[in-house]
């Protein structure tokens, strides 16, 4: 990446560059560590937005509030340290959320997790807002299943558009960041056309009602990796 950016002399200011530690870099140490290798990597001073990739699963640490705990203040630091600007998580839960705000100086800044039409998680999205955490959906569009769901076909041909653009919408629509994920051109330029259509209250009701129908289907409390 480091050697893409400066053979097009592209300027720092003009990149958002997001990072994630990974799980073996849990801990105070370990963490403000793996983000000194990746500003190394990337020939940068400065990291845009930090994430903590996974909790500690609950399942497998019994310890798994401390470890976080822990994790966090790492984070913190490097955010107190300005090598990142903003700091964050990924696939944290409710109860994940709500341990680390007991001990937390800081709250995170993004929430990235799972949501879309069949799992709108919207207990978490609640807390999320509440604290003003901001919601990232880094699948939409789930496993693609959805889009074969009669509820977004329907309401996709009153609109004329696709079903992925009406998952898409219906995130939008609640505040969420999407970023869904194609290496087809003609699909990217749909999935970024979502703006010249608005989804009614009863048609986000009835996307909201779906029931599960198919996702990346990982829980965080039961991740062994």
């Amino acid at each position: 990446m480091a050697k893409a950016i400066s053979a097009k002399g592209i300027s720092r200011d003009d990149i958002y560059i997001t990072d994630k530690v990974w799980n073996t870099s849990r801990g105070y140490e370990a963490v403000k560590e793996a983000c000194k290798k990746s500003l190394k990597k990337l020939k940068t001073d400065y990291i845009d937005i930090y994430l903590v990739h996974w909790p500690a699963a609950i399942k497998h640490h019994k310890d798994w509030e401390e470890i976080n705990a822990d994790t966090w203040r790492g984070m913190e630091a490097l955010y107190k340290d300005g090598l990142v600007r903003n700091i964050g998580v990924c696939n944290f839960k409710l109860h994940h959320l709500e341990a680390l705000e007991k001990t937390a100086e800081i709250m995170p800044f993004i929430n990235q997790i799972e949501i879309h039409p069949g799992l709108p998680q919207s207990e978490l999205i609640d807390y999320c807002k509440s604290k003003d955490i901001v919601i990232e959906a880094y699948s939409p569009l789930g496993n693609g299943k959805i889009l074969q769901n009669e509820t977004i076909l329907k309401i996709a041909k009153t609109k004329s558009v696709s079903a992925a653009q009406i998952c898409l919408r219906w995130a939008i629509q609640k505040s969420i960041i999407v970023i869904p994920k194609t290496v087809n051109k003609e699909r990217l330029h749909s999935n970024i056309n979502v703006f010249n259509f608005e989804l009614s209250d009863s048609e986000m009701k009835a996307i909201d009602r779906i029931p599960y129908c198919g996702g990346i289907g990982i829980d965080p409390d039961e991740a062994d990796f």
